[in-house]
């Protein structure tokens, strides 16, 4: 992430990891504490447990673990591993989808 920001913002690496980082600030006016150690990755997949999880009624609770997940704990959520263990901890039934053309179409 300290290479992407710094590449397409100009910030560098210091001011990314400061207290002072706009988005720090922001997140403690709302009790989030971002993880500058994330990176960034392939989200497809995530948004297709989001789309799972609308159908079931259940995509607040989705969206909230998966926002924790990749902003606090830097967690990689294009690994699948991840992705299952949000959709647990959001009661998903059907995930990972028996039938895989949903992230198919969402691929294409």
């Amino acid at each position: 992430l300290d290479d992407y920001l710094l590449r397409n913002y100009g910030y560098s690496k210091e001011y990314v990891r400061s207290d002072e980082y706009h988005l720090h600030v922001m997140g403690r006016e709302v009790g989030v504490k971002f993880n500058p150690d994330r990176r960034v990755v392939n989200t497809l997949d995530a948004f297709g447990l989001l789309e799972i999880a609308r159908e079931e009624g259940k995509h607040g609770q989705a969206l909230e673990e998966l926002l924790g997940s990749y902003f606090e704990r830097a967690d990689d959520i294009s690994d699948g591993n991840v992705l299952r263990s949000i959709a647990q901890r959001a009661g998903l039934q059907r995930y990972p989808p028996d039938d895989e053309s949903k992230f198919q179409a969402l691929r294409e």
